[in-house]
């Protein structure tokens, strides 16, 4: 029992910890959604800027896949470079 009670535990930690990925992932994305529609780019317009495909886009917007940060801080510099800011913090000097 104590090893049911164990494995119970682990899925609901990684289910706890899945939801707060997907918690802060739609955050920011509204944040991303925000800047797309004040420089009038929509999720095609958007993946061809960062070079992924627009259905990756799509499924990141609807909590089907993560996003890779790592990925997304090379990529942001394409965004950075095309007049939109992708991050409000400054940047390291």
């Amino acid at each position: 029992m104590k090893n049911l009670m164990d494995d119970f535990n682990n899925l609901e930690s990684q289910f706890r910890n899945r939801l707060n990925a997907l918690v802060l992932q739609d955050r920011f994305m509204s944040e991303v959604d925000t800047l797309m529609e004040a420089h009038q780019l929509n999720k095609k317009e958007l993946a061809k800027k960062l070079n992924v495909s627009s259905s990756y886009i799509t499924q990141v917007f609807k909590g089907k896949k993560f996003l890779n940060f790592y990925t997304l801080d090379r990529k942001s510099t394409r965004l950075n470079s095309s007049h939109i800011p992708l991050s409000r913090m400054p940047s390291s000097a």
